[in-house]
């Protein structure tokens, strides 16, 4: 368990998994250039975010919405988290143990869900949340 070290601040923790004890070329490529860029990236993006969100300039939300431009919207953000936190919710009510928490979809009876669905571009719904 990794303690959360406070309310305005946050611990990034990444974990990388290959199929051998040593990664190939590629996956060696690829962990270094995550390593090394997208990972300064993130953070650069996340710690301005916060910046900005503590501003007196911003009143939004979490998310971006933006009715003229959807396509800088995060409409599609906010769905994929209630479809990930519905589905742990569902998991979670099966659990009796912390140790079911890790246990593979298919343990619990059924396989993991498939489910499609089409979503509007924009939805007033999303503003708030």
């Amino acid at each position: 368990m990794i303690p959360n070290p406070g309310p305005e601040s946050s611990l990034q923790r990444w974990e990388f998994y290959f199929e051998s004890e040593q990664p190939t070329e590629s996956e060696q490529a690829y962990l270094d250039w995550t390593i090394n860029t997208l990972i300064p990236e993130d953070t650069a993006l996340y710690e301005n975010v916060q910046h900005g969100l503590r501003s007196q300039g911003y009143s939004q939300g979490r998310f971006v919405i933006n009715r003229n431009r959807p396509e800088w919207s995060e409409h599609h953000v906010h769905q994929f988290q209630k479809l990930v936190t519905t589905q742990f919710g569902e998991i979670h009510d099966t659990c009796k143990t912390p140790e079911d928490l890790f246990r593979p979809l298919s343990t619990f009876g059924r396989s993991a869900p498939v489910r499609t669905k089409t979503w509007p571009l924009w939805s007033s719904e999303d503003t708030n949340e």
